[in-house]
């Protein structure tokens, strides 16, 4: 989720095991056959922890095995990846360029952090946070949702006024979460809405 940084801290250090607590209760709840979630500015798209470790190649990040991309924007690219514990999931890297830039650490950091505390149905899941030394690659795992961005489904059909209210209230659901969570979400549009069945 993009949102308006609510702390300034740059150092990496800063991420501790306690952002990324475990915690596997993750509700699924459908409603008229359509889930949406908002997710962040890449197309993309429940254990908290925090993993430190090797590079293994340029297919892996963590014990994660990068499957395709799924979406690149400015900061980062989005792979859908695997393990045997998570077979499929989300996996945000940030760019090798920017992983020297405090500002895009901060950046990074801080929407791992909104995405840590912000817990409902229709917001994409936080896993896992992953840093790696050598080379130096920064990433956090996410809940892969499978669907269509909502700009692809309404460029391709019409939706129903019942399918159009359903979208409605399930992002208004999502928009209020991440509002009491003290976060502005500054990128919501309908190529960062993903619609699921």
């Amino acid at each position: 989720i993009r949102v308006v940084p609510g702390c300034s801290r740059t150092d990496v250090a800063d991420v501790r095991p306690q952002f990324f607590e475990t915690n596997e209760a993750h509700a699924q709840s459908k409603c008229g056959g359509m889930r949406v979630a908002l997710e962040s500015n890449t197309r993309a798209v429940p254990s908290r922890s925090y993993t430190r470790g090797s590079h293994r190649g340029p297919h892996y990040i963590g014990n994660y095995h990068l499957d395709s991309v799924i979406g690149q924007g400015g900061m980062a690219t989005v792979y859908r990846a695997s393990t045997q514990r998570r077979p499929n999931v989300a996996i945000k890297v940030l760019s090798p360029d920017l992983v020297d830039s405090a500002h895009h650490v901060s950046r990074f950091l801080q929407e791992a952090r909104i995405m840590n505390h912000v817990r409902h149905v229709n917001v994409v899941q936080l896993f896992e946070f992953v840093e790696e030394a050598v080379p130096r690659r920064l990433a956090f795992v996410m809940e892969l949702v499978e669907g269509v961005a909502l700009h692809d489904l309404i460029g391709a059909r019409t939706l129903s006024l019942r399918q159009t209210a359903e979208v409605g209230r399930q992002l208004a659901d999502a928009l209020r979460a991440v509002h009491e969570a003290g976060v502005v979400h500054r990128d919501v549009k309908p190529e960062n809405i993903i619609v699921g069945g």
